[in-house]
């Protein structure tokens, strides 16, 4: 298995209580001027990159100020007529700093799904090379809506692309269920051992008669998008529903894969059209659906794995499109919960994107706005008593990123003692040692120079409240 940098970044830490206390979301402006955004992504960096349907793939700062040109602009190949036709998904390869690879999903000007894979230019960073366009996957689409879009390279090293039915209500030529079409499915290839591609030895239906190779699960109606836990590997659907329910679907990590999400046999928990199904205990239900009114298509996003909001730590957070309600899914006591976290706001959220650090973003089609997603409420439940936005600036780590040793610089009001800790992205320990601190501004000397790459939580622990910060080792 490939060394991802996204497997790096903070996860769950076991000092903090994720279930007890929900968040408090609140939507904070970064970046605006995108025109039909749909995506989000990261490239390993600090930088994000906004997708618009139209074509273009443009790029902000960690400050949010988006770049005067395009990344990518391929709008004379994507057809974008209907609502839910265009360029749909991007996706960077786990070792794009080294081969600067990077994969998008269009709906091409002959009305089809289009996986292609693209290069970034060799002495511009912020541009890809236009002509570097070499087509992976080409999928016919019988209909204009139900195109799936998501791309995403899992904990395996394996490409994974959603795709939903084709359209058409009901799935009219049940493409979900039939095991010779791609079309309903969530498919898994190789994009490193030869072009176009080569299917991965372990995907369930390999030298299965009378079913695609490609194919890791079925039974999906319109998996817009779905997302990997990059803690755990554990995947996330988001699965647009017909008329009545949306859903939620899971995979834990470690699956075989083959599994059979239901569609068009069944909306959600419920009967659609049994004609010609198995028995109920052939398919896998959704871990949370819910009905229509005023909601009516889900947007799918990614478990909270930022180390800014420990209340959102380990919470799957998705949206409605229709409605703008957000909700949480997480699992308390080996029972599903789905609640309401925000509520109101305008509607039209059509995707989420994650960046270097974990941090979660949701893009709106209404004003052309991508929007931090933050919590208002006391991340921790009394315990780190002096978190706000104000403590959480008071500590300084320098330089950072660090090579080997770094500095904690804080003040304290007394002399005391101070217990310095260190968190791994696997909630470890890793570092603990007390100092003698003066009242005052005091400067801390830590050496890190046996500690592997990655993103740590550094946690001061005073006589009147804790300091906590991150820092990066590269």
């Amino acid at each position: 298995m490939k060394n991802y940098c996204f497997l790096i970044i903070p996860v769950v830490f076991s000092a903090f209580n994720t279930t007890a206390q929900n968040p408090v979301l609140s939507l904070q402006s970064f970046s605006s001027g995108y025109a039909n955004a749909v995506d989000i992504e990261n490239c390993g960096d600090n930088r994000l990159f906004i997708v618009e349907r139209t074509g273009k793939i443009w790029i902000c700062d960690a400050n949010g100020n988006k770049k005067a040109n395009p990344f990518l602009d391929i709008t004379s190949k994507v057809f974008s007529a209907g609502s839910e036709q265009g360029l749909l998904g991007l996706v960077f390869h786990p070792d794009y700093k080294s081969n600067g690879f990077f994969y998008v999903n269009y709906i091409s000007n002959k009305k089809r799904t289009v996986i292609a894979r693209y290069k970034v230019n060799a002495v511009d960073s912020n541009k890809a090379k236009i002509n570097s366009e070499t087509k992976l996957l080409v999928i016919a689409q019988p209909f204009d809506n139900h195109n799936g879009g998501c791309l995403k390279f899992g904990p395996d090293g394996n490409l994974y692309i959603g795709m939903g039915d084709g359209g058409g209500s009901g799935d009219p030529f049940n493409n979900a269920q039939s095991p010779d079409k791609l079309l309903g499915k969530m498919l898994r290839i190789n994009v490193d051992n030869g072009l176009p591609y080569t299917i991965p030895s372990g995907n369930p239906f390999i030298n299965t008669p009378g079913y695609r190779n490609e194919i890791w699960a079925l039974g999906l109606r319109n998996p817009w998008r779905f997302s990997f836990d990059r803690a755990t590997g554990d995947l996330w659907i988001g699965d647009v529903g017909q008329n009545l329910y949306e859903e939620v679907d899971y995979q834990a990590a470690g699956s075989a894969g083959g599994e059979n999400y239901g569609w068009r046999c069944y909306e959600g928990n419920h009967v659609y059209n049994n004609n010609g199904c198995g028995a109920a205990s052939e398919y896998i239900f959704p871990v949370v659906e819910y009905p229509h009114n005023p909601d009516c298509s889900i947007t799918g996003g990614y478990v909270y794995r930022g180390a800014l909001y420990p209340n959102m730590a380990g919470k799957y957070l998705y949206t409605d499109y229709c409605s703008g309600n957000f909700r949480a899914v997480y699992n308390s006591g080996g029972t599903w919960q789905n609640v309401f976290l925000l509520t109101g706001l305008q509607y039209a959220y059509s995707s989420f994107g994650e960046d270097l650090n974990g941090e979660l973003y949701v893009a709106s089609l209404v004003d052309g706005t991508i929007y931090h997603i933050t919590d208002s409420s006391m991340p921790f439940d009394g315990k780190f008593s002096i978190w706000s936005e104000a403590t959480h600036r008071s500590m300084v780590i320098y330089p950072n990123p660090a090579h080997s040793d770094f500095t904690i610089q804080f003040s304290s009001d007394q002399k005391s003692v101070v217990a310095i800790e260190m968190i791994n992205s696997l909630g470890q320990k890793v570092f603990e040692k007390n100092f003698e601190i003066v009242q005052g501004l005091n400067s801390v000397a830590i050496s890190a120079g046996d500690l592997p790459v990655g993103i740590y939580l550094v946690i001061a622990d005073t006589d009147h409240g804790k300091y906590v910060q991150k820092v990066i080792i590269e």
